[in-house]
């Protein structure tokens, strides 16, 4: 066990507890001390203008060729995930072409949700854990699913059932009164890293599972060339809302401890462009507080590193690693 970095502090809100972070050298997990009290003090750690509760509504957006776009979408969606939406794809010549073309497209027919988007249950029951403004779980209530979600925060929960009418209980996962066997896909996208117990949440979830459910986790990843790269200042530390910083080795483990069965699993790198500006943002809130005055770099400075960080993690993932920002993995009850 080895201490990596002291006095870690909240760099987007008003938390004023200070927190080191501890790294296990043997299973490789991450962890804060002392572990901040989220279900205690939610109003404090996710408050009203937490960015999750404010992003932007997936949409059909109006651009050059949209209705190509659009065909090209619902093509893909009723071909390779099984969507009950209108496709002319149906004569083996334009399945086959559509097999060309998705991996070039296919982040875009799923609307940018990667791994986090599901193949289609007819009749199908998703639950989404942590939903912050429940625009994903309006998106996929839209395209057949019976939707419905938990959440710690208040302010989720009251943003999903004023905006979009769904029903979230509100607390962790592990006491929400939910029937056992009853979910075909439970959604947990950034969410266990979060957990006051992970394996306890990862435990609640393979028992809401149906038999032939799926789990989707996605969560920051601790072995991420951006970690290496920018360290303490790493925007996906965020302390003191993140308890915990996983590898693919350990979030596997983890896994297999609460009895699911990895069905699938990778690493991504969607987010790295963004990672150089706030991994900036995080040092500048830190060099202020410590009165001192940091440099302003230009915005091209911060494109052009992120776009090359963005190649390096994608290249990088291309050829098996797991150096993406992210890491998943899909699991199904053993």
């Amino acid at each position: 066990m080895a201490l990596v970095y002291r006095g870690l502090r909240d760099r987007w809100h008003a938390v004023a507890e200070a927190y080191d972070l501890w790294h296990c050298r043997g299973c490789g997990l991450y962890w804060l001390d002392p572990l901040p009290r989220i279900v205690a003090e939610t109003d404090t750690h996710y408050p009203a203008d937490y960015h999750a509760y404010h992003r932007e509504e997936f949409s059909e957006r109006r651009r050059p060729l949209a209705r190509f776009r659009s065909a090209l979408r619902r093509d893909m969606l009723a071909t390779f995930f099984g969507y009950p939406v209108a496709s002319s794809a149906r004569t083996g010549w334009r399945r086959a072409l559509l097999r060309t073309v998705l991996p070039f497209f296919g982040g875009r027919a799923t609307y940018g949700l990667g791994p986090r988007f599901p193949v289609f249950v007819p009749g199908g029951r998703l639950l989404e854990v942590g939903v912050g403004d429940g625009a994903v779980l309006r998106l996929l209530r839209d395209l057949g699913w019976s939707v419905g979600g938990v959440d710690i925060s208040p302010v989720a929960c009251e943003v999903a059932r004023t905006r979009y009418g769904i029903l979230v209980h509100q607390g962790e996962l592990a006491t929400a009164q939910l029937p056992d066997a009853s979910y075909d896909v439970i959604l947990m996208s950034h969410v266990l890293e979060h957990a006051s117990d992970p394996l306890v949440t990862l435990e609640r979830a393979r028992s809401l599972l149906s038999p032939r459910g799926n789990l989707i986790v996605v969560v920051p990843n601790a072995g991420a060339l951006g970690f290496k790269l920018f360290g303490r200042y790493w925007g996906y530390l965020d302390p003191p809302r993140h308890l915990w910083q996983f590898s693919m080795a350990n979030l596997q483990a983890l896994a297999a401890r609460a009895g699911l069965r990895v069905l699938q699993k990778g690493s991504l790198s969607t987010l790295a462009a963004a990672v150089p500006w706030v991994s900036w943002c995080c040092y500048r809130v830190e060099a202020r507080n410590a009165d001192k005055t940091p440099p302003s770099p230009s915005p091209v400075a911060f494109r052009a590193f992120g776009t090359l960080l963005g190649l390096a993690e994608a290249t990088l993932v291309s050829f098996g690693s797991t150096s993406g920002e992210e890491i998943f993995v899909i699991g199904g009850r053993t």
